[in-house]
């Protein structure tokens, strides 16, 4: 997924694995980013990600607060936290219980797998789940200097999405560049939601997952390059899709300001077939669907308006 990075490995052996030896290992790279961050680069790293290909199964977040804040520490600090959800496409982790996957955190990513086709192979969640990515013949180094296929499973699907977080992170515009230094925190937010917003939307991941998509470097790369695009933020209608479009139609947007925006779908003749009122609790990429199945085939316009600003583009129903 990426190069030229630098990887801080540290584990912790299964017979140890317990809540108190992960928030451990979390403050090791929690230090190690405050002291860059107090230290203007010049003591600790500068960790942007942390990947956990583990859990503690049958568990909730109220008998793990302590574990669950940590992700909001870390987040604050500018680091973007990637888990993998349990392995097995029949366990819904709603229902039995996984930790972290339950955490509820800004900065918190958490991961399940896809095979070669597409199809899901790890757990589900349609709101504790954020996205997939391949889990299925990864090829990555073996010990001894070695490279191998590892056995599939959403451990290695993880690993993708972190990956995927410092590539984003490589993005050479200077604006990033000052904001990576100066407001950690905002940064981290963009990324996460350039991550999640860029997935490829898959009918075999619908309800099944909070986006509904698979990792998609080149959408989400282009979202935050998008973002970064011009001297200031603005508001904008980043992209629609699909489009044509016969189905659900997803349309991603970006406000620099928190507020309630108008959303408004006129055919080709001008006559105004929707209108939605759409709430931004955030500032940063924002993300709304429509379903356009109820509508003829045709030519359409997606109307956006912020006050005084307005957003317009065409979509076509097939």
């Amino acid at each position: 997924v990426n190069w030229n990075v630098k990887i801080i490995p540290f584990g912790i052996l299964e017979p140890d694995l317990s809540t108190a030896t992960i928030i451990e290992g979390y403050n090791y790279a929690l230090d190690l980013r405050t002291r860059y961050n107090n230290s203007n680069g010049t003591d600790g790293a500068f960790i942007v990600a942390t990947n956990l290909s583990a859990g503690i199964p049958r568990e909730f977040p109220e008998n793990h607060v302590i574990f669950c804040e940590l992700y909001n520490i870390l987040g604050e600090e500018g680091i973007l936290n990637i888990t993998s959800a349990p392995n097995g496409k029949n366990v819904d982790v709603q229902q039995i219980g996984d930790i972290p996957t339950l955490c509820s955190s800004t900065y918190l990513i958490t991961v399940t797998g896809v095979d070669s086709s597409d199809i899901r192979t790890g757990s589900f969640g349609s709101y504790a789940v954020d996205l997939a990515a391949p889990a299925q013949g990864i090829f990555t180094t073996e010990p001894i200097n070695n490279y191998g296929n590892f056995r599939p499973g959403t451990s290695f699907a993880a690993p993708q999405v972190t990956g995927a977080v410092a590539l984003l992170y490589s993005l050479d515009n200077e604006l990033f560049g000052q904001a990576m230094t100066n407001e950690p925190l905002r940064t981290t937010r963009l990324v996460r939601d350039a991550i999640l917003n860029g997935v490829e939307k898959l009918d075999t991941l619908t309800r099944w997952t909070f986006t509904g998509g698979i990792l998609n470097i080149d959408s989400s790369l282009n979202l935050l390059s998008n973002y970064y695009e011009g001297w200031d933020e603005r508001f904008e209608l980043v992209k629609v899709y699909p489009n044509p479009v016969d189905n659900i139609l997803t349309i991603i947007y970006q406000s620099p300001n928190v507020g309630t925006f108008d959303l408004m779908l006129f055919n080709a003749v001008g006559q105004n077939l929707l209108n939605r009122n759409v709430e931004a609790l955030e500032w940063g990429f924002r993300s709304v669907e429509v379903d356009m199945s109820v509508y003829n085939p045709g030519l359409y316009f997606i109307v956006l308006k912020n006050g005084q600003e307005t957003e317009i583009t065409k979509i076509v129903v097939y």
